[in-house]
């Protein structure tokens, strides 16, 4: 069970919304592929719960008909999730099955995410949902995801700090609350194989990179701090910009942890020097940052580079032996947390086991070189 939740939580994180590879989020300006019917859509995709859909919606809108509404499915990213754009009478809507190969409480937590992000204004506002969360009716929200290059842009990063902001400081769901990060998740992983009699996971200098992430969890854990939801996916593709405001999308990962962790994941993920991340972190914190804060984000940033490492670790078959492993660190390089976002951006089908390996080890070994450099 463990293993099947690590394996859904890597492939979003990494990959995050859709069908298939390409891009973790769809373009939602996508002209290529057509509008369909509710017949013809429920022809070339029978297996997603339509009657369910079509009976909730109409008794809450009756003065509309099935045949009112126009279906595309949203090509690129990867979900077990089917994603269509939805047009009503010339409104854009986004609908969303939640597959039902989830556990109902897991689906019930992705549900009310995204409810709670509308209800909020910086997630797409929700319509509709049903009892048995097997889908969701929400905005489709205007303006652009997204690319490597916005995050150079300031305006763009200081939108993103006060969104963020919000969010970590909005009141919590009232139910259907997880106390849940990626991170965590990965931390999981590692903690429980390293307990099990299994004897291949990783090479052999995990133990000692897992004994600096100790000391470093103590370090970062002596200045207090809050627990708040966190939106735990904030990759290029899940942010959308509109010329004026960040909102973000895909609330499916979303939980309680330490609000200082995603700080760290964005500045981490995309790349910023020291000049970009005083911006979005003064824009976050309205003031400038503290010397204190920004030692915290370094250390923040170095951890998660071992948890990153442990997630997808978690992904890949185990069926090497430690020799191997250690074999394969030694020729490893150096990799950052932005290597494995170019990654994400630039890959049009699933990597193979081995560019992931390269990419996890890499990960390792930068996390290794960073916590002994400043010894």
């Amino acid at each position: 069970m463990l293993r099947k939740l690590l394996f859904i939580l890597f492939i979003n994180f990494l990959l995050s919304s859709c069908i298939v590879f390409k891009s973790t989020r769809p373009s939602l300006q996508n002209n290529n592929v057509s509008f369909y019917k509710i017949n013809k859509i429920v022809e070339k995709y029978p297996q997603l719960p339509w009657d369910q859909f079509t009976i909730v919606f109409l008794k809450k809108y009756y003065k509309y008909k099935p045949e009112d509404m126009k279906f595309m499915l949203l090509k690129g990213g990867y979900s077990e999730d089917a994603l269509f754009k939805v047009n009503l009478l010339s409104k854009n809507y986004i609908l969303r099955f939640i597959g039902l190969n989830r556990p109902k409480n897991d689906r019930d937590f992705i549900i009310q995410s995204f409810v709670w992000a509308g209800s909020n204004n910086f997630g797409p506002k929700v319509y509709l949902y049903d009892k048995d969360s097997t889908f969701l009716l929400m905005d489709f929200l205007e303006g652009k995801t997204l690319e490597l290059k916005d995050t150079k842009n300031a305006s763009i990063l200081k939108a993103l700090g006060k969104t963020l902001f919000k969010i970590h400081n909005a009141p919590n769901p009232k139910s259907n609350i997880r106390q849940m990060s990626q991170f965590t998740i990965g931390r999981d992983w590692y903690l429980s194989v390293k307990n099990t009699k299994r004897k291949y996971f990783g090479p052999s200098i995990l133990k000692v990179a897992y004994n600096h992430w100790l000391k470093l969890n103590k370090e970062v854990n002596e200045t207090s701090y809050k627990n708040s939801m966190l939106h735990n996916d904030p990759n290029l593709r899940n942010v959308l910009w509109n010329g004026k405001k960040i909102f973000l999308l895909d609330w499916e990962l979303a939980g309680l942890a330490d609000p200082r962790k995603e700080l760290a994941h964005i500045c981490a993920w995309y790349g910023l020097n020291d000049k970009l991340t005083d911006v979005f972190l003064s824009s976050y914190l309205k003031r400038k940052p503290s010397f204190q804060e920004l030692l915290i984000n370094e250390k923040m940033k170095k951890i998660i580079l071992l948890e990153f490492a442990w997630v997808g670790l978690s992904s890949l078959k185990n069926n090497i032996s430690i020799n191997d492993w250690d074999s394969f660190y030694a020729k490893a390089g150096p990799k950052t947390v932005e290597d494995l976002s170019l990654i994400q951006i630039n890959s049009e089908s699933k990597p193979s086991d081995e560019t992931l390996r390269i990419i996890y080890l890499g990960l390792i070994k930068q996390f290794i070189i960073k916590v002994t450099k400043d010894k």
